[in-house]
């Protein structure tokens, strides 16, 4: 059974992305059309990769060239390719799906073929999003002054503060809570159609078990996977990067502070 997790950069997808994987009936493989500098992917040919990835006849980089995709990014064929030929990928799991962003094509196909197709094909949409959009616009931010997207358990890392502009910092939450705001709709419509649909927050399935339980729940429904999986959130691989308190996160933190407490984001004003 097909699905996709749809997310924007910076949700918590790295959390998610790995505590799927660990079920014993899901396939999960990363984000299959990452990185298009060279502005390859066109609706049509992100529906042949969905295509193809679906039925599972990505093994080698020749096939892929045999299935009009000789120009892919490297990256597509790391991804796809590499995750077919691991045990996981060929092992039959009753559920597989990837990771796709916003930004990568995901709204420019819905209304042109993508929302016929997860009906036609019973595609499942979990639309994972993040609560505080102040620490995924900090989030963000770090990554583009550092590159870094994510580290690992035991990895040497030395965090430094991240400074915010003041100047735009509410048009930009506003930007990204309007965002969310138009997939709920997009995707409330689907759901109205037919096509299944489970939102989902990176905040509550990492502070409650039982809502990650439900995701799982809900990704296997109709499938005969009878296996219970282990704690699927112990010893995870990679460690989140911006813990702890505002205030050791943002260097100009009081500025900050005061623009949120005089605008529709004041919750987030808490350090």
């Amino acid at each position: 059974k097909p699905y996709i997790l749809v997310a924007t950069q910076r949700s918590g997808t790295h959390f998610v992305d790995e505590v799927l994987k660990r079920h014993p009936c899901i396939a999960m493989a990363g984000e299959v059309f990452f990185h298009d500098e060279d502005e390859y992917w066109t609706p049509a040919r992100r529906h042949r990769a969905l295509d193809l990835f679906f039925e599972e006849r990505m093994r080698s980089r020749s096939n892929v060239d045999g299935n009009l995709l000789a120009e892919a990014p490297d990256d597509f064929y790391h991804e796809v390719v590499s995750f077919n030929r691991t045990q996981r990928g060929k092992s039959g799991a009753v559920v597989r799906g990837f990771d796709w962003k916003l930004s990568q094509g995901f709204l420019e196909d819905w209304a042109e073929w993508l929302r016929e197709y997860c009906l036609k094909r019973s595609v499942s949409i979990l639309w994972y999003q993040r609560r505080n959009l102040l620490r995924q616009h900090l989030s963000h931010r770090d990554m583009k002054k550092t590159g870094i997207a994510m580290v690992k358990q035991g990895q040497a890392y030395r965090r430094g503060k991240v400074s915010l502009d003041t100047r735009t910092l509410l048009s930009e939450l506003r930007a990204r809570r309007d965002l969310n705001g138009r997939v709920d709709r997009l995707l409330e419509h689907a759901r109205s159609l037919g096509v299944r649909v489970k939102s989902a927050y990176y905040e509550d399935l990492l502070d409650d078990a039982k809502k990650l339980h439900n995701v799982v729940a809900f990704l296997l429904k109709g499938t005969d996977c009878l296996v219970k999986p282990r704690d699927l959130t112990s010893q995870l691989r990679n460690r989140k990067i911006h813990k702890g308190p505002l205030g050791d996160l943002i260097k100009n933190w009081d500025e900050v502070r005061d623009v949120l407490l005089q605008s529709e984001f004041s919750a987030m004003a808490q350090p």
